[in-house]
């Protein structure tokens, strides 16, 4: 499946990011890189010179969600605000399938969840630690922080080199 984003500063669409995937770890809270076989971190690209940056991954049947964790401006070169630098997704072995349980989430959702990041501690190398990521049914739900459909707590480890070394997300 291809998944998209269009990527911001300031609120501004902006060109000539290189985002990463900093978090990809199962809900059930294995690491997939680490299966057989393994889910493998996608690379993410800008598409045509667009402000839209594009990744493709492949959830196989039957595996347990995937979060993932998109870090727009890696070292902070582009002085992003965190709302706009890290974005929040779950990928799905059934995204893009019509499954009776992803009908039901359109249909909730209106085909659509904004997604609100707050509660960011960062460690002294500036990378994110934890948050509480929060989806709405629509923007001014979103903006108003009111009604979550959703809402994930984030907390995320490094190891000595600075690689990211534990990812949990766990809905509150």
């Amino acid at each position: 499946m291809l998944y998209s984003m269009m990527l911001t500063n300031g609120g501004e669409p902006t060109t000539g990011l290189s985002p990463e995937i900093t978090g990809w770890r199962s809900l059930d809270g294995t690491d997939p890189t680490a299966e057989d076989p393994p889910i493998a971190v996608p690379t993410i690209s800008q598409l045509a010179g667009l402000p839209i940056y594009v990744f493709e991954a492949n959830i196989p049947s039957g595996h347990a969600d995937v979060a993932v964790v998109i870090d727009a401006d890696p070292g902070g070169a582009n002085g992003m605000p965190a709302a706009e630098r890290y974005q929040f997704l779950v990928v799905t072995p059934d995204d893009g399938a019509l499954t009776e349980a992803r009908i039901l989430r359109l249909l909730t959702t209106a085909g659509q969840v904004n997604f609100r990041m707050g509660n960011v501690t960062f460690n002294a190398q500036g990378k994110m630690t934890s948050a509480r990521f929060s989806g709405y049914k629509d923007a001014a739900d979103a903006n108003a922080q009111a009604n979550p459909v959703v809402v994930f707590d984030v907390t995320q480890t490094y190891d000595g080199d600075g690689n990211l070394a534990t990812y949990k997300a766990i809905e509150v």
